[in-house]
């Protein structure tokens, strides 16, 4: 895996930078929030002190899971029964039997997407928020992360920000910036040294500060991140910290710059997101010029997923896709683990899935890069099976993942 790692670090080293110079405006999420009063405010808008780009991603639970409707019940019970029972102990199944003793299927399904395919996130009188997809799809959502409950911050062309309460919230409405308008901060960018080699890409660190303007906490310094020129974690678990220009020193105190840290975000064109825990981080070097990162519109067109099952016993299903009983879109994420690093993919970069033992998968990207990934329902933890819709049928076949064997995706 480590190799594999590596052969990353050389592919996202030689990727040619962002043509955008440091002070432009694309990447920057903006857009339009309206308040339950009919207020309205415009500007660049930041998810309290954390997303702030179309690249980063959306979190919630979703409320309905509409591709069950194709499943029989019954027949995914018993395989869940199955795959469990195959790896857990006595205990451990009377527990699951106890939990699980309703005639219910209780399955539960995130929702991850990039902020740039959303189009709209409206929220009702009764709290009931839904996200509209950029191609026309409405999604309910509820909980899970704090993407549905934080304040935001709206950086207006002219004035001073403003803090917005999420209950006040009734629609925000996403739009490309003008060119012209000025954007608040500048991206950070940077390499990655992890124990698992290296990563290159857009910043996000302790999963929180991603612009040049945020600050950087220790017990006695407060730094802005874009001073920063490098960061290196020493043998005591502090940071080494010199900045751009020249001074260095050690931080230490609290989570910005120790175990405390909640990890690294990377966001690269080749494999999407990885978020680097602080056990395998070991320092980072920021670079400037790179620009804010692809605009809302360099994002492409969803498309539905279309690809081959192969089964285990050598049988094939062809047509579109719905993997998981979830993901049926080119804008779904994907979501594996390596070695403590998570990954987070866009289908639209997936060749290939290839079933591994223990619950793992081996991935290939488009980009040429490989990965085996494990530890998610995407790799198979309590995963509930592909659907295929072939020759224009609209009854699927249903294949429990444990008849899965391989998937190739055609884009």
């Amino acid at each position: 895996m480590t190799r594999l790692l590596l052969l990353m670090t050389l592919l996202a080293l030689a990727m040619p930078g962002s043509p955008a110079n440091a002070g432009d405006n694309r990447g920057f999420i903006h857009g339009t929030v309206t308040l339950q009063s009919g207020e309205q405010h415009t500007g660049f808008l930041r998810w309290d002190a954390e997303e702030a780009f179309w690249d980063d991603l959306f979190n919630s639970r979703q409320t309905q899971l509409p591709w069950l409707d194709y499943v029989d019940m019954n027949e995914l019970m018993a395989e869940r029964r199955r795959e469990y029972f195959a790896t857990h102990g006595m205990l451990d199944r009377l527990m699951w039997t106890l939990h699980n003793k309703g005639d219910e299927v209780r399955l539960s399904r995130l929702f991850i997407s990039k902020f740039g395919d959303l189009e709209a996130i409206e929220i009702d009188e009764d709290e009931n928020i839904t996200l509209v997809i950029r191609d026309g799809a409405r999604v309910p959502v509820r909980g899970y992360a704090n993407d549905v409950s934080s304040d935001i911050i709206v950086y207006p062309a002219d004035g001073e920000p403003v803090e917005l309460e999420w209950d006040d919230l009734a629609n925000i409405a996403f739009s490309q910036a003008p060119e012209q308008a000025a954007p608040y901060a500048e991206r950070l960018y940077g390499t990655v040294e992890t124990t698992e080699g290296g990563f290159e890409g857009f910043i996000q660190w302790d999963q929180s500060e991603c612009t040049s303007t945020d600050i950087l906490d220790g017990d006695k310094q407060e730094i802005p991140m874009g001073d920063l020129r490098t960061l290196t974690k020493n043998r005591r678990g502090s940071s080494d910290i010199v900045l751009r220009n020249g001074e260095s020193f050690t931080m230490t105190g609290t989570n910005d710059v120790e175990g405390g840290n909640r990890g690294v975000m990377v966001e690269n064109p080749d494999f999407g997101r990885v978020t680097i825990p602080w056990n395998r981080f070991q320092s980072i070097n920021f670079a400037d010029g790179m620009g804010s990162g692809p605009g809302r519109d360099d994002f492409p067109p969803i498309t539905p997923l279309f690809g081959t099952v192969t089964g285990t016993e050598g049988e094939s299903w062809t047509g579109r896709l719905v993997y998981d009983l979830d993901e049926a879109w080119s804008h779904d994420i994907f979501n594996g683990v390596s070695r403590d690093l998570e990954f987070d993919i866009p289908f639209a970069l997936i060749n290939s899935i290839e079933k591994r033992e223990e619950g793992a998968c081996r991935l290939s990207l488009a980009s040429g890069l490989e990965l085996e990934l494990g530890d998610s329902q995407d790799t198979g933890d309590e995963h509930a099976g592909v659907l295929v819709f072939s020759d224009g049928n609209d009854i699927p076949a249903y294949i429990p993942w444990s008849r899965v064997s391989f998937i190739t995706f055609a884009h």
